[in-house]
């Protein structure tokens, strides 16, 4: 017989992420736990440092997960997650999308371990396709 393996911080940052279908929305909880505190029940569960390592971890792993795709890929992903998020009748995606340009907020979407390197490709490529779901362009990056 198998031996079952125990519920971990692991397994609790992915059955939190599971709900999301989006690698961009992915990214953005991760952004957001990392910079809010992880959740109070993990941290009694699983100890700061183990729920945080697996924050981390798993942060890595949809940060280089989303560099990883095509740009068309991308640009498909994030547009359904402002879509998703533009689902309240009196938000248009150019309304959800706005600060995020204007204010940069996707500079705070990456890991903390990322290389400048990476940071700046991630940004300029998110900038550059922000710009186009926010402008209504095709589903297609260059």
């Amino acid at each position: 017989m198998a031996e079952q393996k125990a519920f971990g911080a692991p397994e609790f940052v992915n059955l939190a992420l599971s709900p999301i279908s989006s690698t961009f929305g992915r990214l953005v909880l991760l952004a957001d736990l990392r910079d809010s505190g992880a959740d109070p029940l993990a941290v009694h569960l699983y100890g700061k440092e183990d729920i945080d390592a697996a924050l981390e971890w798993k942060h890595r792993v949809v940060f280089f997960t989303w560099l990883c795709m095509g740009r068309a890929a991308q640009h498909e992903d994030v547009a359904a997650y402002f879509a998703d998020q533009a689902r309240n009748p009196n938000a248009a995606i150019e309304q959800v999308i706005h600060p995020w340009v204007e204010e940069r907020l996707y500079e705070r979407l990456s890991p903390t371990t990322a290389s400048e390197a990476d940071r700046q490709v991630f940004s300029s490529d998110l900038r550059a396709i922000l710009e186009l779901v926010r402008d209504g362009e095709g589903n297609h990056g260059g």
